[in-house]
């Protein structure tokens, strides 16, 4: 049997990319950005907002699948209540817990 070479343990340095002449980060693809610019196209030339409307009204289960592919997926909120809201919540508390 050959000897096996020894295993390296980290090929790239812990934080460096593998190409660091690669693309930079962020940049937004060539195709995404060219398919982006003909969609907006093709929305103006068939009719623009009064044709979606049109569509919509007369296909609201079609549009409304269409509208929820486009929420975003994850929403990220800090919420707070109101002190006074606070205290209702614990006078009400205070009430059931006798």
């Amino acid at each position: 049997m050959a000897k096996k070479a020894p295993k390296k343990d980290h090929l790239f340095k812990k934080g460096t990319s593998g190409n660091p002449a690669g693309k930079p980060k962020g940049t937004v693809n060539k195709v995404t950005t060219e398919v982006k610019a003909a969609l907006i196209e093709a929305f103006e030339k068939s009719g623009g907002v009064e044709s979606l409307v049109a569509f919509a009204k007369a296909n609201p289960d079609a549009f409304y699948k269409l509208w929820v592919k486009m929420l975003p997926t994850e929403v990220k909120a800090e919420v707070g209540l109101h002190p006074a809201v606070i205290a209702a919540i614990n006078a009400g508390r205070k009430r059931v817990s006798g």
